[in-house]
């Protein structure tokens, strides 16, 4: 872990994008904690997923999800532009991009955006006081399922956060590896371009 952090930190150094390896506190097996195991759920577990080659202009994979015993899936939000990003509670990058997309969130929810986290930590029980303490109040799934981590992070050598911006349709618009303050001005344009 040490390795890693060092790692990030001169990625940073380098770039100004700071990024985690998904790899930390990855689980090792496809098992999924459910929603419903974790006292007061504030997120989903994903339950299935299509596959994708994540390029831009490529379908996102169409994910599902129980809701209150009704599965919902990414394009039956009805949404005209998505942000899907990857994180952990563990990625400090990941902590500093939840605020700006709680406020995309808020500055373009009205005009039909949704902001969808997908948490990879191994374990869901983390959660519910996290997404309490950060304000979370966007949708907020979980996965441990590697076949699927494996393919949405690949674009990006594994590393969180991944935030890919999407079309009504489910198309990638654009995606992002890591996370400064200087990225904020071109996610943002990504979403306006994705609403258009």
């Amino acid at each position: 872990m040490r390795s890693a952090l060092l790692l990030s930190f001169f990625v940073f150094l380098i770039t100004g994008v700071l990024n985690c390896s998904s790899s930390q506190g990855s689980n090792t097996n496809n098992t999924e904690t459910t929603s419903s195991e974790v006292e007061n759920p504030q997120f989903f577990t994903i339950s299935s997923f299509t596959n994708s080659d994540m390029k831009t202009g490529s379908n996102f994979p169409q994910m599902t999800w129980l809701s209150e015993g009704e599965e919902v899936s990414l394009t039956s939000l009805g949404a005209n532009a998505y942000i899907i990003d990857f994180w952990a509670t563990w990625c400090g990058p990941c902590r500093v991009e939840i605020p700006h997309l709680i406020s995309l969130q808020d500055d373009y929810g009205d005009e039909g955006l949704v902001v969808i986290g997908i948490s990879v930590d191994e374990n869901a029980n983390v959660l519910p006081a996290f997404i309490t303490s950060n304000k979370i109040d966007y949708i907020t799934l979980h996965t441990t399922n590697n076949d699927f981590i494996s393919m949405v992070l690949s674009p990006g050598g594994g590393a969180i956060p991944q935030t890919y911006v999407l079309d009504s349709t489910g198309k990638i618009v654009k995606s992002f590896v890591g996370f400064s303050p200087s990225m904020k001005g071109e996610i943002e344009a990504a979403v306006e371009s994705a609403l258009q």
